[in-house]
Formats: structure tokens, C-alpha cells, sequence
């Protein structure tokens, strides 16, 4: 074999291992990943072997003592639905109506049951209950067969209900696909608040820390340990680069009943809300729809004997989403910390929460193309970087900084 058959021989191998990742190790929230490369250097050309830690939350989860990918697939289940393969479970019921219509497991096995009550007004210590959840069918649907969607789950308003589990994390997203009238209908002003109720029966401890408020409203970052509510969003379908925060809090109403209300000024929501379609002519507001002191705002009676409508059915064809205005909240899957170390490179390629980091310098944080690759800062975050040893956060494909990552699939 001549010298110049050998380099060619070892050149075809350098560039085909250099177009695949071997994975070397895996963790609830990430993978650790090697590849070769061939570099240039003086004495001529050398294999170089790069590690990469790439990130997600809720990457894995543990089968038998070993970490195994999550699948964020929701599957029929006795008339409901149930997503089994993620670190925490959900099973949802075929009528929204339902008490505890959505019963999560938290990866630590302590169990969330709730229902979604409905939407208010509220200005100062006044309030009026605009519209409640009502008997409605769940579809099941999505690219991932992930979504399921309940369609015009509400009184009074075409407003539908959607949860979409992923693999860190389960959102409500409830969809007003009509305008609303206006506060002043209930004798409020303007300067009135929208809250979405969303009511708790079963729930671990609950950890609560008051956060900035959000246009004077109080606001709450709440956490259950191994899953916490983090900030919600509220946008037009389509636009959600121009999305706006919402304030939430964790309340106790009479009864007790313990309640997530989630809140964004009217006045926020109103433009967009004037580009959907008007509300039926013939809508009045109900006799029994009276504005009340808050601090003695009765929640409607939770549901007895709540009647089956039809199980939930699979579509197997996209479903176009409709014109309307999304409302949210987000459970997310959380490391407790994580410590970003000197000389490594990160790869975060989708969506994970950290409540404690330490960024040392020297690391180098790269993240995928993508909308869903990011980080979520929960709690303290320590820098322990300097002039000459920075904490760089780059994208994916800048290859002057960290070792190169190759495109990956889990």
C-alpha cells in the first residue's frame, strides 16, 4: 500500500465518522455526545475527538435503571387520553366539564389534578365571572399526535381549550376564536383586568415566591419541586413573536378552593381581539352574571355525575388552526441546578428550565435553529467569568468558538 493510497484511505474515514455522533453517556435533562474530525496542523493533518453535552428538558426518562427517550405521543385511554411516556404522566378526560378533567404524575410521583373554571373581569375589588367551562369532546390531533384540542368549550363565547404535552412540559392554551365585549358591559371600566381560573384538587407542597409585578399586577412564580409554572405568554395565532406576559398568582377562594389566576389588562388584549369575529347579535350578558366583591367571589359549583359526551376521538389529518387569541399556561420539568463548566461546550437543542446555575468561564453554550431551543432561568445564577475567559452563548453552527456540533436526533 503506497503512502498516498494510505491518506486517502484515512481521509474517507475521518469525514464519514466525522458526520455522526456517538453517544457516550445520558441523564434525565441531557446526553453526552463525541464525533472525529479531521484538523490540520503543522506536522499535517490529525484526528480530533470533540465532546458535546447537549441539552433538553425531560430528554429521558428511567426504565428499568436505564434512561430511555420520552415521547410526547398522547394515546386514547378509556374514553380519555393518557400520555405515558414522559417523566411525568397525564391523563385527560373526554368532557372538560369534568372535576380534575387533567391528573398529572410529576416525575416525583406527587400527583396535580385540576380543571380549567373559567374567565373573569375584575377591577380593583370588583369582579363578574364572564363565561364557564361547559360539556365539550376533546380531539386529539398534532404533527406528533400531541395536541388535543376541546372545541367551543365554553359559555356564552366561542373560546376552545387546548393541552399540548412536549417532552419538558404540558401547556393549557386556551383560545378565544371570538371578540368579547368589553368590561364596561358589566360595569367596569376599561382599566379592568382579565383573569382565567384554572381551580386545583389535588396538589403536592407548594412553593411560592412573589416576582416583579407585571403592569402593577401581583404576580407569583410557583413550583410543585420537580415541575413549576413558568411565565405564560398571550398572543394572536400566527404572531407570537408579539406575545406579552401574563401575571399569575395562587389563590385561595371560598370554600377553600385553590385556584391559578392567570392575568393581562383588557386594554392589552383589545385591539387584537378586534380583528375576530364579532359576537353573536343576539348575545345578552346573564341575570346571574353580577360583578361581586372579589374576596367573596364564589367559584361555580364544581359538576356532579358530569355526562359523557363521546370519547375522545383521533384525527389522523391536520387540523388548520384557527383565527383567535391564545391564552396560556406552562408546567415545565426543572433541573435543580446545573453547573456549566470551563472548556466544554453545550449544545441546548431544545426548550429546558435550570433553577440554580453556575456559568463558569471558558464554557461555550450553543443553541439549534429553532424557536424552541432555550433556556429558563428559575432561581440564582452565578458567573464566575473574566476578561480573558467569557461565558460565550453562540448558535449551533458557529464553528470559530467550542468544539462543532453535528446535526443530532433523539
Amino acid at each position: 500500500m503506497t503512502g498516498v493510497t494510505a491518506a486517502l484511505m484515512l481521509s474517507a474515514v475521518v469525514q464519514a465518522d466525522s458526520l455522526r455522533n456517538t453517544e457516550i453517556s445520558r441523564g434525565p435533562h441531557h446526553r453526552v455526545l463525541q464525533n472525529v474530525k479531521q484538523i490540520q496542523t503543522p506536522r499535517g493533518p490529525r484526528l480530533q475527538t470533540n465532546q458535546i453535552v447537549e441539552l433538553q428538558g425531560g430528554m429521558h426518562r428511567l426504565v428499568d435503571g436505564n434512561w430511555v427517550a420520552t415521547d410526547p405521543k398522547i394515546e386514547l385511554f378509556q374514553d380519555g387520553a393518557i400520555a405515558r411516556n414522559l417523566q411525568y404522566g397525564a391523563i385527560f378526560a373526554p368532557n372538560l366539564a369534568t372535576p380534575g378533567a387533567i391528573d398529572l404524575s410529576l416525575p416525583d410521583g406527587q400527583r396535580l389534578s385540576g380543571h380549567l373554571v373559567g374567565v373573569a373581569y375584575t377591577e380593583g375589588d370588583r369582579s363578574v365571572m364572564i363565561a364557564e367551562v361547559k360539556d365539550c369532546a376533546g380531539i386529539l390531533g398534532g404533527d406528533q399526535q400531541n395536541e388535543l384540542t376541546y372545541v367551543d368549550a365554553f359559555t356564552d363565547f366561542r373560546i376552545s381549550v387546548q393541552y399540548v404535552t412536549r417532552r419538558d412540559s404540558v401547556s393549557q392554551n386556551l383560545i378565544v376564536e371570538q371578540q368579547l365585549p368589553g368590561p364596561t358591559e358589566w360595569g367596569l371600566s376599561e382599566d379592568a383586568i382579565l383573569e382565567v381560573m384554572s381551580e386545583f384538587t389535588a396538589f403536592p407542597q407548594v412553593r411560592k415566591e412573589a416576582r416583579d409585578p407585571i403592569a402593577g399586577m401581583p404576580n407569583e412564580h410557583i413550583s410543585f419541586g420537580s415541575m413549576d409554572f413558568v411565565t405564560g405568554r398571550a398572543f394572536s395565532l400566527g404572531d407570537e413573536q408579539n406575545s406579552v406576559a401574563l401575571a399569575k398568582t395562587w389563590e385561595t377562594f371560598v370554600g377553600p378552593r385553590t385556584v391559578l389566576v392567570e392575568r393581562i389588562p383588557w386594554k392589552w388584549i383589545a385591539p387584537e381581539l378586534a380583528k375576530l369575529p364579532a359576537v353573536a347579535k343576539d348575545w345578552r350578558k346573564k341575570n346571574d352574571a353580577v360583578v361581586v366583591a372579589r374576596n367573596e367571589r364564589r367559584l361555580p359549583a364544581r359538576r356532579q355525575g358530569v355526562a359523557m359526551i363521546k370519547p375522545i376521538e383521533k384525527v389522523l389529518t391536520p387540523v388548520g388552526r384557527p383565527r383567535g387569541y391564545l391564552i396560556d399556561w406552562d408546567l415545565a420539568a426543572s433541573a435543580n441546578s446545573f453547573v456549566w463548566t470551563n472548556g466544554r461546550t453545550f449544545y441546548v437543542s431544545g426548550p429546558i428550565s435550570v433553577k440554580t446555575n453556575t456559568f463558569e468561564g471558558g464554557c461555550v453554550i450553543k443553541f439549534a435553529p429553532t424557536n424552541s431551543a432555550k433556556l429558563t432561568i428559575t432561581g440564582p445564577a452565578t458567573f464566575l467569568s473574566a476578561n480573558y475567559t467569557p461565558v460565550i452563548l453562540t448558535a449551533r453552527d458557529d464553528h470559530s468558538v467550542g468544539a462543532a456540533v453535528l446535526s443530532t436526533r433523539s
